[in-house]
Formats: C-alpha cells, structure tokens, sequence
C-alpha cells in the first residue's frame, strides 16, 4: 500500500513538473509596458483643415503572449492610450465654426436648425451673444483617451547571447473614453480672439478606432523567462477619429469674409451645413516593459 502512494506521488510529481517546465518554455507570458509617444492628426480634407503639428503622449497596458512557434507569438492585451493632435481651420475660403451657449458648451446643429423655424421672439433671445455665440475657428487641439486592445504577431529570432530581436504585425482596436479640446476662436459679435479649453467633443468622435500597428523590437534574458523588453511601434489608423459629418462644426456663408455675418442665422435661413470632417489619428511609440 505504501509503495502504491509513493507511486501515486511520483506520477503527479511528474505531471506538475512537466506542467511548470512548459512554462519555463515561455509557452505563455505577462508582461507590463509603457509607451512614451508622438501623435499627430492627419486631415481627410487639406482645402478646408490640415494637420498642425505633433504631440508628446504616453500609455500603458499589459500584455499577454503565447508562443505559436519557437517563432511565431501571438500577442495580445488591455492597456490605457493618451492620444491626440492638432488642426488648423479656415485653410481653404469657406469659414468654419461653431456656436457655444454661454458656458461655453458647443451647441449641436440639430439645435440650431431647428431654432431657425422658432417664432421671431424665442429667436431674438436664443440668437442673442449673451446667450449663444458663433465662433470662426482658427486651430484645434485634441486630447483623446482609449482602452487599447492589441492583437498582433511577434515573429521571434534565436536567442543571441542575452538578446532576442523580434517584429511586429498586426493591429490595434480601441475604445474612445474620452476627447477634450482646446480650440483658437474668433468671437463673431466682437471680432476679438479667444482660447476656448476642456471642450467636450467625445459625441463629435467615433466610438472605435481601428489602427495598423508595425514595429521592431528586442528582449534582454535577465534570468529564466523573465526579460525586459523594448521596440519602436509605427501606428497608422484606418478608421476616422472624428465622424464623417460633425455634430457641432458647421461652414458659414462664403460670400462674407465678417464672421458675425458669415454665420448669422439671416445668412443661413436654409439650415446650418455640417462640416464633412475625417480625421486619422497616427502615431510612433517606444515601448519599454518586463516580461515574465
């Protein structure tokens, strides 16, 4: 009887040995990383808006490996991306804008079109500057959070001393959480210059984000499976941070270069146009991280 227990005890000493040393062969691995980076916007439409500039961001996340081949991973996770960049307006000869309610909150155009079929006294008081203001807009900065989901293939080198060098190929899905703006305006009643901040425009962006994500990378062996990692990623979206048609920015009469009468309600009595606006939001990123 006891020889059978001691055989018992062997056999799933065994299992649990041969278990673990799996994971020795890196068949599955944790890692968590950073992501210092440089976005920008890359405009849809250059003769009405153009990209302006590039803007230092960072995320984070953890990620999940599993070894396909001595060669190939898969790699996946959930991480945490702050992103954004900026736009300059009026580049072309049709003038741009929006209006905001007196604590500065943009005003959908469904709001304003249907103000233009209100009696003439509910007119005068809602297109009143004390209590909704057209604005010409020069520039915009946006700032944009997404939860990031990874999904790409780790295609791995041989081990070289402590090094393993690998590339990147796939892409990344993302869910807006937040888009705040910061906007340069000119007043239309008052022709003076303003910077409007912490605009919400989470309803003028797309809720998903698709986006190619290509890179270069390494792994440094500090004992076992445990490696600290680093690479740089190219990402390059297929889908439009901004929707198609703008909820809020509209295009004012070109015929008046004034902005108070560009988009003043008598010089647009058939309805504000909403602004056709596709914007892409690009970036590189260098990744740095341990993996267990």
């Amino acid at each position: 009887m006891r020889t059978r227990k001691l055989l018992v005890l062997a056999v799933v000493l065994s299992i649990t040995a041969n278990i673990f040393g799996q994971t020795d062969q890196k068949s599955v691995r944790f890692g968590m990383l950073i992501t210092p980076q440089i976005d920008w916007l890359r405009s849809g439409n250059t003769k009405e808006y153009a990209h302006d500039g590039v803007n230092g961001k960072f995320g984070f996340g953890l990620s999940l490996e599993f070894r396909v081949t001595d060669v190939v991973h898969f790699m996946t996770g959930i991480g945490g991306t702050f992103a954004g960049g900026g736009e300059v307006y009026n580049v072309g000869t049709t003038p741009i804008g929006y209006y905001a309610d007196n604590s500065q909150n943009p005003v959908a155009i469904k709001d304003l079109n249907s103000e233009l079929n209100a009696s003439a006294s509910s007119q005068a008081s809602y297109w009143d500057p004390a209590n909704h203001s057209s604005y010409k807009l020069q520039s915009r900065v946006v700032k944009t959070t997404y939860v990031t989901i990874p999904v790409v293939l780790k295609m791995m080198t041989k081990q070289i001393g402590p090094l393993k060098y690998f590339g990147i190929f796939g892409g990344n899905l993302e869910v807006l959480a937040t888009a705040k703006a910061t906007d340069q305006v000119v007043e239309s009643s008052s022709g003076k210059s303003f910077t409007l901040t912490d605009l919400d425009v989470h309803n003028d962006c797309n809720l998903f984000k698709a986006s190619l994500n290509v890179g270069l990378g390494g792994e440094y062996t500090l004992s076992g499976t445990t490696a600290v990692t680093f690479g740089l990623n190219y990402y390059r979206a297929f889908t439009s941070l901004s929707n198609s048609s703008s909820n809020y920015l509209i295009y004012g009469n070109p015929n008046s270069s004034d902005p108070k009468a560009s988009f003043s309600p008598a010089n647009n009595t058939g309805g504000f146009t909403n602004l056709k606006h596709t914007t892409y939001g690009d970036g590189i990123a260098l990744t740095v991280g341990i993996l267990f």
